[in-house]
């Protein structure tokens, strides 16, 4: 009598593991497009992941801010745009960063930037 053949179990892909990877990859990639690429992950699962998985999604969003906030920067500075790295600043950390603005009817910007020294706990 011959063996029975063994149904072929279609193994479902760890995604804890894949998402894992990704965000790895993504914190040194170009772009989201070259992290996906490098990852072997599909556009649409990646968008299934961001939208079924919302501590994914907030990690994506923080590195993502982090590289915005980082090519923001490096433009202003490059620039030597005060008004560029101001606007950075206040907007991005304002626990950190307070605008003063000054009576100029032109702009909205602030015109001088105050570093907010954050107080160590004492235990």
């Amino acid at each position: 009598m011959p063996a029975k053949k063994k149904k072929a179990v279609k193994k479902k892909p760890d995604t804890k593991l894949i998402k894992e990877s990704f965000l790895q990859i993504l914190h040194s990639s170009a772009s989201i497009k070259e992290a996906l690429e490098e990852a072997n992950l599909e556009k649409g699962i990646f968008n299934q992941m961001l939208y079924e998985d919302s501590k994914f999604k907030q990690q994506f969003d923080d590195i993502i801010n982090q590289k915005l906030e980082l090519a923001l920067l490096d433009s202003a500075l490059r620039a030597s745009s005060s008004t560029i790295l101001t606007f950075s600043l206040t907007n991005r950390m304002p626990e950190k960063y307070k605008g003063r603005t000054a009576v100029n009817p032109e702009t909205v910007m602030p015109q001088q930037i105050v570093y907010v020294q954050e107080k160590e706990d004492k235990k």
